[in-house]
């Protein structure tokens, strides 16, 4: 990884700096952009085996020398009771009520909370990582673009994408041209695809609490892999794109970055492979 410390002259207008920054700063756009690859997750607002009723993102204690919430609630089923409140805190912008215990044999999703005298309180879904919105942004050309140059992945859909991966996938590992050529069309690697579908697949299996009616989640350390892959193909995308002079395209013009073009020693080799970059 070329950093800006190994450049020998940082500062705009020499070439090198400028391909770099312009690079950097692409992908970190693409970085935050991918915060955005998320879907909707059930979250409970009761908890048994404890018995507390939750409300996410709301602080209010309930009032009063008799404190009472009412639940309504229709996942897994019916639920239209009021019940007293034992204890009640405030913690992470969450407001919890100690109810009686086993009031309720199971976790609870997406019900109408009252206190007090306010409107019933709706329990919001919660956005977490997806790999397939993930992919459906590539396939829908949603990322930032690169020097104005927008790309796509052909596919009409996510399921479309994974399933060629997938029929490519064997065949590739044996060698054969036309299923390396799926997976290269997409600048991912046998390796890279493989991975690619197996954080899909985890990312698609149902949770452990089925109830909820959510996917299992990637953790962080996954869904940053998962990000990963996916730059690595945005980065390589552009510098299939000839560039623009003066309103129409031309071909491409190399742009030889020596080692002399660079600070540190360790460059040489790094860059043995990358001698010739295209603008």
């Amino acid at each position: 990884m070329v950093t800006v410390d190994d450049i020998r002259t940082p500062v705009a207008g020499n070439v090198v700096f400028d391909l770099w920054e312009q690079r950097r700063k692409w992908l970190d756009d693409e970085w935050v952009a991918m915060s955005s690859a998320t879907r909707d997750e059930n979250v409970a607002d009761v908890v048994s085996n404890g018995d507390y009723i939750i409300l996410h993102g709301h602080t209010e204690l309930v009032t009063g020398s008799n404190p009472k919430v009412h639940y309504l609630s229709t996942l897994p089923g019916l639920i239209n009771q009021q019940f007293d409140v034992l204890d009640q805190f405030i913690a992470n912008g969450n407001t919890y009520f100690k109810v009686p215990k086993n009031s309720f044999e199971q976790n609870w999703y997406g019900g109408n909370i009252t206190i007090n005298t306010d409107p019933p309180y709706v329990t919001n879904t919660r956005a977490v990582p997806s790999v397939g919105s993930l992919l459906e942004l590539v396939r829908s050309n949603s990322f930032v673009p690169y020097s104005g140059v927008t790309f796509n992945w052909p596919e009409l859909t996510i399921a479309q994408v994974i399933a060629n991966l997938r029929t490519a996938l064997p065949g590739a590992k044996r060698g054969d041209a036309v299923d390396i050529a799926t997976i290269s069309e997409k600048d991912l690697t046998i390796p890279s695809a493989e991975r690619l579908l197996e954080l899909y697949d985890k990312n698609e299996e149902p949770s452990a609490d089925s109830l909820a009616n959510n996917k299992k989640n990637l953790t962080e350390a996954e869904w940053d892999e998962a990000r990963n892959i996916v730059c690595r193909y945005s980065n390589r995308e552009p510098h299939k794109i000839p560039p623009v002079y003066g309103g129409r395209k031309r071909q491409m013009l190399p742009l030889n970055l020596a080692p002399t073009n660079f600070g540190h020693p360790c460059v040489n080799r790094a860059m043995a492979n990358f001698h010739q970059a295209t603008i």
